[in-house]
């Protein structure tokens, strides 16, 4: 949801102010660090949209339009949009089974360092 959220705000009002106005929202959730994560990795994929959501975009549909190929909005919609979903599908997917990955392991080497026998 965080994810979808993110990609939605990130098309219409540019990422950094999208993530502003995510800012007060996320400081009050229980799993912050993990919500930024989320957020830093919505915002950056939530670009290949469409052409408009990222600058590098449309230097690279100039430069192409100076080496006299067109592309329009709707040719970059129709790779940008279902690209930019699956990749938000799987980097949404990563990130929920790394951060329990992340917990698991945490969670072993603190019980582990509590008993003098921790990683250096």
């Amino acid at each position: 949801m965080l994810s979808a959220l993110t990609a939605v705000l990130s098309n219409l009002v540019s990422i950094v102010p999208a993530v502003l106005m995510l800012k007060p929202f996320v400081e009050a959730l229980k799993d912050h660090d993990r919500a930024w994560l989320i957020i830093a990795m919505a915002s950056t994929l939530a670009g290949n949209f469409t052409v408009l959501g990222s600058v590098a975009n449309l230097i690279v549909v100039q430069t192409a339009a100076a080496s006299g190929l067109t592309i329009s909005f709707w040719d970059h919609f129709r790779v940008g949009a279902p690209l930019t979903i699956v990749a938000l599908v799987i980097g949404t997917s990563c990130g929920r089974r790394w951060s329990r990955q992340q917990r698991k392991v945490f969670g072993v080497t603190r019980s582990l360092a509590n008993h003098g026998r921790g990683v250096a």
